[in-house]
């Protein structure tokens, strides 16, 4: 766990850097995915729902593209509102600016899906306002 976290560390500072080349990406992620996946799998010691959670977020970031920048472009409190309408499914906190196929996508989990959905845009949120 401890070099996973370190490689996100340097990951992070790296995408700051002004002079970020293809292949200092390369050097400092390599070993980054399996070693996430080993933590992931490794997970009992943390509740299965974070580790759902986290999963979820990853999927949000590496699969539809969702990640710290095209978060930081969403509007105000889009991101909550979006986790709420997950749980609770009242059209008022559906985010105007979205895809109707994302309610659509919502209204067709089950419960348990909605509650992971939700947890994951909480994070987005959280990691947008610390980014902020």
């Amino acid at each position: 766990m401890t070099k996973t976290i370190q490689l996100i560390k340097n990951l992070n500072l790296l995408v700051q850097d002004e002079d970020l080349t293809d292949e200092k990406l390369r050097d400092a992620s390599e070993g980054l995915l399996p070693n996430l996946a080993d933590y992931l799998n490794g997970c009992e010691h943390i509740a299965d729902g974070v580790s759902l959670i986290l999963k979820e977020r990853l999927e949000q970031i590496e699969k539809h593209g969702f990640d710290s920048k095209h978060d930081g472009n969403e509007s105000a409190f889009n991101l909550s509102n979006a986790a709420v309408f997950a749980l609770i499914q009242d059209d008022k906190y559906f985010p105007q600016e979205w895809d109707e196929k994302y309610k659509i996508k919502f209204l067709n989990k089950n419960y348990k899906q909605r509650l992971i959905i939700a947890g994951a845009l909480l994070a987005a949120e959280l990691d947008k306002i610390s980014n902020g």
